[in-house]
């Protein structure tokens, strides 16, 4: 049991924690809704290796890549 006596107000000092009962709604729906946003996830990883990489980054830094 939590100690909550130092509230102000009696209803606080009076409340039951349900526990895990209220977390699992909570729990479900962000479960939920982050698998619906790794569908619309966009893979950018490519198969470059590190010369065509650094080559890349390099035209960009001069701005010669369009």
């Amino acid at each position: 049991m939590i100690d909550r006596s130092y509230l102000p107000f009696q209803s606080a000092r009076d409340y039951q924690d349900p526990g895990m009962q209220k977390w699992m709604g909570f729990f479900l729906s962000e479960h939920t809704s982050s698998l619906g946003e790794e569908k619309n996830r966009v893979d950018f990883s490519t198969n470059l290796n590190l010369v065509e990489k650094l080559r890349l980054l390099s035209q960009l830094y001069v701005g010669q890549l369009k």
